[in-house]
């Protein structure tokens, strides 16, 4: 009988690196699923092999042999960077259908939550926020912080559209937070943490008529950050398509730790959000067919 479990990638809409100065991150889980499966055919791959071992190093297992691991929904399907990952945080994503094939299918949330949290962080050196094993664990809109490690589920507000869109340029977290280390404190840290709260305020208190306003004082205070810190967050195009976005009424900013990969448009006028989609992929950007995967990480049973 092979045993199978999945969970989402995520899309980070605000607290990205001030999600580590104890701000609240915005995401949402979107719909591209890392697949476990176990027992499988095949050799596990020497790529997979790390991760593999950090998650049976935390969940005191052993190591299984026959494991199949599946992300290639992660990557570009056409185009010149066709391969390519799209930056929706396969690892965390993979991580997290690990945990949940190998733990009892009874584990508490909040247990598969701190498993694979520890798993990711392990594999990955003892870096990140935990912010997109949550999205994986939790699925939907949520809204999460370090200190309390507590995912809350929020919903989507209606009259608030988006696309998601990619540079197809890939870029590594880790380098930039590595960079970011290296840094100390600063006034731009403060003032992205401040607006951080605010957006995260908005969502939470349903003052859906100041979250548009909120998110572009966020963008803005982002992009002083990342001047401050050359992150170059901005890069890969995202710099001269959030300008562009503001031309047409419609706010866009990078997601996660930016450099490349993915972004996402948003605003409360669907035709703007049309005349947008024009500028973008004039400017070489790729549309991504996304939408918000509300069930988390689950165990998809067996087969014979």
């Amino acid at each position: 009988m092979t045993r199978t479990a999945s969970a989402p990638g995520k899309l980070v809409l605000a607290g990205e690196y001030a999600v580590l100065e104890g701000a609240p991150a915005m995401v949402i889980a979107v719909n591209r699923r890392a697949v476990a499966s176990l027992p499988a055919p095949g050799v596990l791959s020497a790529e997979a092999r790390p991760l593999l071992e950090s998650v049976c190093a935390v969940l005191g297992c052993p190591l299984p042999g026959n494991v199949a691991l599946d992300t290639d929904s992660f990557r570009a399907t056409a185009g010149p960077g066709s391969g390519v990952k799209l930056g929706l945080g396969s690892s965390a994503a993979l991580t997290t259908a690990l945990c949940r094939l190998l733990l009892p299918d009874e584990t508490p949330a909040a247990q598969l939550l701190d498993r694979a949290i520890a798993a990711h962080r392990r594999f990955q050196g003892g870096a990140g926020s935990g912010v997109d094993i949550a999205a994986s664990v939790t699925g939907g809109v949520i809204r999460f912080r370090m200190d309390d490690g507590v995912p809350d589920r929020l919903p989507w507000p209606g009259a608030l559209h988006y696309s998601v869109w990619w540079s197809g340029v890939p870029s590594s977290t880790r380098q930039l937070l590595a960079r970011l280390a290296r840094s100390g404190p600063s006034s731009t840290r403060d003032d992205l943490a401040r607006a951080a709260r605010r957006v995260a305020d908005c969502w939470c208190g349903d003052l859906h008529e100041e979250l548009l306003p909120g998110m572009d004082a966020y963008i803005t205070a982002l992009g002083a950050f990342d001047l401050e810190h050359q992150l170059g967050v901005f890069a890969a195009g995202h710099g001269e398509l959030t300008a562009a976005a503001r031309s047409v009424g419609v706010l866009y900013k990078p997601c996660g730790a930016g450099g490349g990969d993915a972004g996402i448009a948003l605003t409360d006028d669907e035709a703007a959000l049309s005349a947008f989609a024009v500028l973008a992929v004039r400017q070489g950007f790729t549309r991504l067919d996304l939408s918000i995967d509300e069930r988390g990480s689950v165990s998809e049973g067996s087969t014979p």
